[in-house]
């Protein structure tokens, strides 16, 4: 599966940001790991840079390595709810993901590695 890995390093306010490149595809997971010193107060978001800007990762006062499969409801042609918990991994078309980290302290490192499918079963 395609991959892109973006690696963050924090200006003088403990903030940075940077998109991926523009993609086609689902999701399938977002690994996130913290340098070893990384401050417990860190905030680590990734939103959907072009299209509905809905966000896949919202983390706040965290510094554990961590793997996560974002996911977005299923719904009816309607947009309700189906009501039985049915969940997909987002699909990306054609637009970047902006990674964000702050409330770090400057120079710490996030690396961050996105897992593209281009198709589903």
């Amino acid at each position: 599966m395609p991959q892109q890995i973006i690696q963050l390093t924090t200006d003088s306010s403990g903030d940075a940001t940077q998109d991926t490149e523009a993609f086609t595809g689902f999701v399938e997971s977002i690994e996130i790991d913290y340098a070893a010193d990384a401050d417990a107060g860190t905030d680590v978001t990734v939103v959907e840079a072009q299209g509905l800007g809905r966000t896949l990762v919202n983390l706040a006062n965290n510094k554990t390595d961590k793997i996560i499969y974002p996911v977005v409801e299923s719904t009816t042609n309607a947009g309700a709810s189906l009501g039985t918990a049915q969940f997909r991994p987002f699909w990306i078309e054609g637009s970047k993901l902006t990674f964000t980290v702050d409330e770090g302290t400057s120079g710490k490192v996030v690396t961050m590695t996105v897992i593209v499918s281009h198709h589903r079963v």
